[in-house]
């Protein structure tokens, strides 16, 4: 079976063969640790197709060395399943739709490194990784029985780590982190969470420095865990100082400070600050057009809005289904007509990213209309111009069902009041 699914994963990657003279070679060892160190820094820098290329080459390398149980196959098998693992646990509505298919070849990928790693021992700090990564996938998958074997996962890679380096270790810190966010997002046990985060904190600060993206890491949640507790103030306080480092450390087009970004929009917008609200949506959208700062990621980005804006949606009327189609397959089908890596909806702000994948309500849906756009990722310029077309041409045709939808909503409702004041008559 799970070879099957490694077969169906790297047949949907279109991953071109890897040449029979790079396995004959006598480098080749190294050549697959070299594609696999790259294909990590890669998933760093966001590019996340040229990343997976070089996995699934490091992986074939490897197989055919080693064989299919060997750590360093191993090593591969929990490295691509982090990255195929990103986009099916971010949070927020208007994130690109994923099917079940890919999240359990992801699984797949996990327990199968978790296998080949208890061969080699039971407290290793490499088994203790995969156990963490697989329970981040399980946890978010809204499954009771799901969320409970998350939990002895964290548990277990914490115990595994406290044996191998002690109770104050940066690792150590990485399973606190981990733990602190399932009890949080899961169990919505904020009093414990709290309190493993501050542990986390406290051995991050130690280890790195306040100025870090691990200690960022952590704030962030804090930030989330006061939300969540009512103490709106500590809260902005903690975004603002999170927005602040990852600005510094990454700038304000990575991923991760626009998650910050995001989350302190929403609670200017929850605490009225509206001045301080406009501000930082302006900054967000310059940083969501910004040009890729790491050229070697070789990707193109631009962003379609819809003219006009989608600035009033009749109620009922399903504007992220519309716009997305179901289980997103219009975008994927944009994607692939025009050539483009990726084309993705963004309905506005959306605590995402460490906020425990959960969408927005239909009302905030609703709200953040008026600034949804499409967000798309290409490799060339041919390919990004394609797709900004067909997304306009959509994003118009989206204009027309509305207004289809709406004429058709308010004659229903008129042939209604026209029924029920026929009948008092009568």
């Amino acid at each position: 079976e799970f070879e099957r699914q490694l077969e169906g994963l790297i047949l949907d990657s279109g991953a071109a063969p890897t040449p029979e003279a790079v396995f004959a070679a006598d480098s080749a060892e190294v050549v697959a640790e070299a594609l696999n160190l790259l294909a990590v820094n890669l998933d760093c820098r966001g590019n996340e197709r040229g990343s997976q290329l070089l996995f699934l080459h490091a992986l074939r390398i490897r197989r055919r060395l080693f064989g299919p149980a060997h750590p360093e196959v191993a090593s591969t098998y929990n490295n691509l399943a982090n990255l195929l693992r990103s986009p099916l646990v971010a949070g927020g509505a208007g994130r690109a739709y994923h099917s079940g298919e890919v999240r359990a070849q992801v699984e797949a990928l996990y327990r199968r490194a978790i296998a080949i790693r208890e061969r080699v021992g039971p407290h290793s700090p490499q088994l203790a990784a995969s156990l963490t990564n697989l329970s981040v996938l399980l946890g978010r998958s809204g499954d009771a029985a799901d969320e409970a074997e998350a939990e002895r996962l964290l548990r277990r890679g914490l115990a595994i780590r406290e044996r191998v380096f002690g109770q104050e270790h940066p690792e150590v810190a990485h399973s606190l982190h981990s733990l602190a966010n399932h009890y949080q997002f899961q169990r919505k046990d904020f009093t414990r969470a709290e309190g493993l985060y501050e542990r986390a904190l406290r051995m991050r600060e130690q280890y790195y420095e306040r100025n870090s993206d691990r200690v960022a890491q952590t704030l962030n949640c804090i930030a989330a865990l006061k939300r969540a507790q009512g103490h709106d103030q500590r809260s902005e306080e903690l975004y603002l100082e999170t927005l602040s480092i990852r600005r510094e450390l990454s700038g304000g087009r990575h991923s991760e400070t626009q998650k910050t970004a995001a989350a302190l929009l929403r609670l200017y917008q929850k605490q009225g600050k509206s001045r301080e609200a406009a501000q930082l949506k302006r900054d967000l959208s310059a940083w969501r057009r910004e040009a890729p700062a790491d050229a070697t990621a070789a990707f193109l980005h631009a962003s379609v809005r819809p003219n006009p804006p989608f600035s009033a949606v009749p109620e009922g009327f399903r504007l992220l289904h519309a716009v997305t189609g179901h289980q997103g397959y219009v975008l994927k089908h944009i994607a692939q007509e025009s050539r483009a890596n990726k084309v993705t909806a963004e309905l506005g702000a959306t605590d995402g990213g460490d906020a425990g994948g959960r969408r927005a309500s239909p009302s905030t849906v609703l709200e953040q209309a008026a600034a949804l756009e499409l967000h798309i990722v290409a490799s060339s310029e041919e390919a990004l111009r394609r797709a900004q077309q067909l997304c306009e041409a959509h994003l118009k045709k989206v204009h027309e069902q509305m207004a289809s939808w709406a004429r058709g909503h308010a004659s229903s409702r008129r042939s209604s009041r026209g029924s029920a004041a026929g009948s008092s008559r009568r």
